[in-house]
């Protein structure tokens, strides 16, 4: 007799944002159709524990070598870096290997590439953290992060990205201004390719730093007395731009953590100017957060409540 098909969490989580079904039926559903086994648990924790020790193995080499460095013959040199390299891809092309321990090989080598530069390339005795190493770095794994659509490897080759241009450009507006054009492309990828979508956390993980990296740099921005004067209202147009569009992009897909997220950043971009302003009475600000708190606290229960039921 076939068994019966149990719903994905994704549906499950559609049928539950348009339907009328209690929180306590939700809950039970989920219990029902998406069981949490102990042989599960097991197989997270032997995953995380094989990446855990693969890495350890993987860098406590490394650095065994790089101490003897010195040494070690010339040949024996290159010999020692291209074993470690090839012994974490050579896996990654055998056919019997799952799709997901190819993906994790790849990122371990993507680190490794980084450790290898700064410890056997010996590019700390040129500048540890200069543009040209991590330029030299992306390009190396460009090709890995592409081919295997990763999402923890893409995280990693936008922190790499993003650690290049602050250093390049000496600002945040480099950095918080290439997340939003990622995050941007993710979602039109997404649209684009909706059997290969990128994970919602992922788009959270660009745009919490994204948001955060913003905010302070327009708020700096604003507390300075050259506001005007240095044309740097173009950088807060082009911020209230970004917010917009983000703030038109989570309501229409529904997303309740982004929004709460720019309001939190627009309450402090308010206050680092009325602290500015009013910094011998501190009753307005706070006054203006209180009503700014109040009001996003009533819109987002009142976005839940209407996207969750349909009504309020």
């Amino acid at each position: 007799m076939e068994q019966p098909k149990h719903l994905s969490r994704t549906e499950l989580t559609a049928l539950a944002n348009h339907s009328d079904l209690s929180p306590e039926q939700i809950r039970k559903t989920y219990n029902e159709e998406i069981p949490i086994h102990r042989e599960e648990y097991q197989q997270f924790l032997k995953w995380i524990l094989l990446v855990g020790g693969i890495s350890l193995l993987g860098f406590g080499l490394v650095f065994f070598f790089a101490f003897n460095w010195r040494d070690m013959q010339a040949s024996w040199k290159f010999i020692t870096v291209w074993v470690f390299l090839l012994g974490f891809l050579v896996p990654v092309f055998l056919p019997k290997s799952s799709l997901l321990t190819k993906q994790l090989l790849l990122t371990v080598s993507s680190l490794l590439v980084g450790v290898l530069f700064a410890v056997f390339g010996q590019v700390y005795q040129t500048g540890a953290f200069t543009y040209q190493y991590i330029a030299l770095w992306l390009a190396l794994i460009a090709v890995w992060v592409v081919t295997m659509h990763f999402a923890p490897l893409w995280i990693i080759f936008h922190a790499l990205v993003c650690v290049g241009l602050f250093d390049y450009f000496d600002n945040y507006f480099s950095v918080y201004l290439y997340l939003y054009v990622a995050v941007a492309l993710t979602v039109v990828w997404n649209e684009l390719k909706p059997g290969k979508a990128f994970p919602y956390w992922y788009l959270l993980t660009l745009l919490t730093p994204a948001i955060f990296f913003s905010t302070a740099r327009t708020s700096a921005i604003i507390v300075g007395d050259s506001f005007i004067a240095r044309f740097d209202w173009v950088e807060f147009v082009l911020f209230i731009l970004c917010e917009l569009a983000l703030f038109g992009l989570a309501f229409y897909k529904k997303w309740l953590i982004p929004i709460a997220h720019i309001a939190l950043s627009l309450m402090v971009v308010m206050n680092a100017k009325l602290l500015n302003v009013y910094h011998e009475n501190l009753l307005i600000p706070a006054f203006a957060t209180l009503v700014v708190l109040v009001g996003a606290v009533f819109l987002l229960v009142y976005l839940r409540n209407y996207w969750k039921n349909g009504k309020v």
